[in-house]
């Protein structure tokens, strides 16, 4: 009775720093009384009635152990504990939900933020002893390779089943509602306060996933843990102790991440708390859209397969005529980019990569610049993570009986890349956008036309040559090197290849009898009697043999207009 009386003297306090030390207050209250946690470390247990004379217990703190001889004392919550933490909780989160919910439009906003951050402190300490809401569970998403079987999954802790009965109804049914009609209200009556819509979309995405521990804190303590271990490396020899600390962090962090890889089973409840969150990804505020994105992205990495639930209201809204809002379409843009933790587009599925890839391509012509660029970012991460797909190809008798009937030679207007011939009008579309007001499409014109430069190059020309004929007009004599046996450096027959005997030709016709040759092995151990080399020179299309798909591009480079649109 002396701690809720003082928590019912600080907790209408408006002051920002004030209410926030009450909410930690309240926090840690919880915690220390509804936690699992070493509170006595030992490695006998023998000195444990010593005097500190002879045994100081501060000395086994950092003291190397043995894994088989140690012991450890748990806090395992007392049926006194939890009896109390529900009174606490009944006591104090019900005025605040009543007071959100109906003096709304009364209380100020820092009223409003206070009762928020009364409420998530509150979630934060409990939630550990508050069962899971009862729902139908989703039948229709994709298997996993390993069997499912919900018998053999702990859904919440072992002890919060006996503390339901405590409690006057399932809170997190009660805040998945009140949050719910808070968050609509918020939005369209005080969209500028953030904080308490930051709070409030917080409190309403961890009623379904959060149980008493999160990933990010088992991070946290493994980051601590790494840290910590480096102090008790022996520089020397190279090898870690063992001290007692570490092993009981250690520990402790294993049942940790036990409790937090058991709630993995999507219900119908989670999938409207989902549906919720997609619907704030996409509102036309961006401060709304930025946090809802945050929690909608732990959500997917919690429920797998749960992402299959949006991709249907992805494809239509990306599929959608040009009314749809902008906002919309950038919500969903940033869905599909993820995070550091989540990449929906590389998922290992055909359905994503039909909908949803197809649907990125029709949206690249956009005019805002913020759109292109995220565009842009989420090509960029599915070439850098995407693997492909292995695929078993049979080919029957009907599937090349199909290609024989499909194929037909090259018409007088084609080329060819592979297999595919290119149609001369789509040399003309290429050249088009070259000079096209979306920055996106110049830049793929500009490599498809170099491309097609490329392929309507005229072959080089080959030539056989002896080496008296390559070394023809030079004053070296070439016979005796020639046959002399293998001499590996620099001989008098292969000082042209050296930077100090090269002398650039002045002349067109000097160039062109130039020989360069690319194997390293020519001229530094024995030279082959012939050598088969590309002339310098090419055969040029001429105006009267020019064929139509190199004209097109010419013309359209000989026109000054579309010259100086470039």
């Amino acid at each position: 009775e002396n701690i809720k009386s003082v928590f019912h003297r600080c907790i209408r306090i408006l002051h920002k720093d004030s209410y926030q030390a009450t909410a930690s207050a309240i926090k840690s209250l919880l915690l220390s009384l509804l936690n699992i946690y070493s509170i006595g470390r030992w490695l006998t247990r023998e000195n444990e009635d010593d005097s500190f004379a002879n045994f100081l217990p501060i000395r086994a703190w950092g003291q190397n152990v043995d894994f088989d001889r140690i012991q450890v004392q748990y806090h395992i919550p007392s049926d006194e504990e939890i009896d109390f933490a529900c009174d606490f909780v009944n006591t104090f989160i019900y005025p605040e939900l009543t007071l959100l919910k109906e003096n709304f439009e009364n209380i100020s906003i820092d009223e409003r933020r206070r009762s928020l951050v009364i409420i998530h402190s509150i979630v934060s300490g409990c939630f550990r002893i508050v069962p899971r809401m009862e729902s139908k569970e989703i039948q229709d998403l994709t298997l996993t390779l390993v069997p499912y079987k919900l018998e053999s999954h702990s859904l919440y802790s072992a002890y919060c089943k006996q503390s339901n009965s405590k409690f006057r109804e399932n809170i997190r049914m009660r805040l998945l509602l009140d949050m719910g009609e808070l968050l609509d209200m918020l939005i369209e009556n005080q969209s500028g306060d953030v904080v308490s819509i930051k709070y409030a979309l917080n409190i309403y995405a961890l009623s379904s996933r959060y149980y008493g521990t999160s990933s990010y804190d088992i991070s946290q303590m493994r980051t601590n843990v790494q840290s910590t271990r480096k102090l008790f490396r022996n520089e020397i020899i190279g090898e870690r102790d063992n001290p007692s600390c570490l092993v009981m962090n250690q520990i402790e962090i294993q049942i940790e991440a036990f409790e937090s890889n058991n709630y993995r089973t999507l219900t119908e409840i989670d999938k409207q708390i989902e549906l919720k969150l997609f619907d704030l990804s996409i509102n036309r505020y961006s401060e709304v859209r930025r946090y809802a994105q945050s929690e909608l992205f732990y959500f997917f990495f919690l429920y797998y397969y749960s992402w299959e639930i949006i991709v249907d209201r992805v494809a239509d809204l990306l599929n959608s005529s040009k009314d749809t809002d902008d906002n919309e379409i950038k919500g969903c843009l940033h869905i599909l980019n993820g995070d550091s933790s989540f990449f929906l587009l590389t998922k290992n599925s055909w359905t994503i990569m039909k909908k949803l890839w197809p649907s990125i391509v029709r949206r690249s012509p956009m005019k805002k610049l913020s759109v292109q660029r995220l565009i842009q970012d989420i090509k960029k991460k599915i070439e850098t993570q995407f693997v492909t797909i292995a695929l078993v190809d049979e080919i029957n008798q009907a599937a090349v009986q199909a290609a024989s009937t499909l194929w037909r030679p090259l018409e007088s207007n084609e080329i060819q890349i592979g297999d595919v011939p290119i149609p001369s009008a789509c040399i003309d579309t290429c050249l088009g956008f070259l000079i096209h007001d979306n920055i996106e499409l110049r830049k793929h014109a500009v490599k498809a036309i170099a491309a097609f430069c490329r392929l309507q190059k005229l072959p080089l020309t080959y030539v056989e040559k002896s080496l008296d004929e390559i070394f023809h007009g030079t004053d070296r004599s070439t016979t005796t090197s020639i046959q002399s046996r293998s001499q590996p450096g620099n001989r008098d027959d292969n000082l042209w290849l050296t930077y100090n005997d090269y002398k650039a030709p002045e002349t067109q016709t000097e160039w062109e009898q130039i020989c360069f040759l690319d194997k390293i092995f020519h001229g530094y151990y024995q030279w082959p009697k012939t050598i088969k080399y590309a002339l310098n020179k090419r055969e040029r299309y001429t105006s009267g043999k020019i064929p139509a798909h190199v004209s097109i591009i010419l013309d359209r480079f000989l026109d000054k207009d579309f010259v100086t649109k470039l």
